[in-house]
């Protein structure tokens, strides 16, 4: 049976033990054995041969920064976006109109109580049946949508998807991770300008 192989001779397939249904699904369970204590223990050990950074095989291959997955609940599942774009279409002037500039409202403006009570109206208007509480559970979305088709409405799609940009924690976390990829690939070309390999095995061996 084939095995998944790193270039640098690093097994990371996980074990057939079970039949292939337990194992499509334990790869989407969100249990990483890489980052349990108990699993880590049983795991062969390598280093990357350059920046000799130490990882473990036979578990795939976790990466270096993990987050949250967000997901919406059901109130926030039945906020259609068509419902958002009638609502800014009716609206965008009014709550656009102290931002002359694209660049003013993405840095400063946050739907405030006036928006919200507002559009909580509206979906009454639109016959959708919610509890306060229900709506007061989707009010983080609710203000990123409000402000993200307002954007649309009042300066175009560019402008929608800047905001959409700000609003989505991944690429927030990954620009602020650009630093760090910088010092990984410094270190890599310092190693390789020095004619080295890989940097001195504490244990005397490169695997």
């Amino acid at each position: 049976m084939a095995r998944y192989f790193t270039p640098s001779d690093r097994p990371i397939q996980r074990p057939f033990s079970e039949d292939k249904s337990s194992y499509v699904t334990a790869a989407h369970d969100g249990y990483d054995p890489n980052q349990d204590p108990d699993s880590l223990s049983q795991k062969p050990v390598y280093f990357t041969k350059v920046l000799h950074r130490k990882v473990y095989g036979s578990g795939g291959i976790s990466p270096d920064v993990t987050l949250k997955v967000d997901s919406l609940n059901t109130f926030e599942r039945r906020l259609s976006k068509r419902l958002f774009f009638e609502f800014a279409s009716r609206h965008a002037a009014e709550f656009t109109r102290n931002y002359p500039e694209f660049e003013s409202y993405l840095e400063a403006y946050k739907p405030g109580r006036k928006a919200i009570s507002m559009f909580k109206d509206y979906l009454k208007e639109k016959e959708l049946t919610f509890t306060d509480r229900e709506y007061k559970s989707g009010a983080e979305l609710i203000w990123k949508e409000m402000k993200r088709h307002f954007a649309q409405i009042r300066w175009g799609s560019r402008a929608a998807g800047q905001v959409h940009v700000s609003q989505d924690s991944e690429v927030q976390r990954s620009l602020a991770l650009f630093s760090r990829a910088e010092k990984l690939l410094a270190d890599r070309t310092y190693i390789f300008n020095r004619g080295q390999t890989h940097l001195p095995d504490p244990t005397g061996q490169v695997r």
